[in-house]
C-alpha cells in the first residue's frame, strides 16, 4: 500500500493540471495541450520508479 501511494503521489505531482478528481490549486485549469497522457510508472535497473507521459493516442515503448 505504501508503494502504491508513493505511485500516486509521484504522478500527481508530475500533472501540472487539474483534471476530473486529481485537483492542484496551482494549476487548477485543464491544460488539453500537454496533458492527453497517460503516466506509466516502472522500475530502472537499480529498483527506482520512473515516471514516462505517455500521449493517449501512441503504445508504451516497453523493452
Amino acid at each position: 500500500m505504501i508503494i502504491t501511494a508513493e505511485m500516486k503521489l509521484k504522478a500527481s505531482i508530475m500533472r501540472k493540471e487539474s483534471r476530473c478528481s486529481h485537483y492542484r490549486l496551482d494549476c487548477p485549469d485543464i491544460d488539453y495541450e500537454n496533458w492527453q497522457a497517460w503516466i506509466n510508472i516502472s522500475k530502472d535497473e537499480k529498483g527506482n520508479m520512473v515516471l514516462e507521459k505517455q500521449p493517449f493516442d501512441s503504445w508504451p515503448n516497453f523493452t
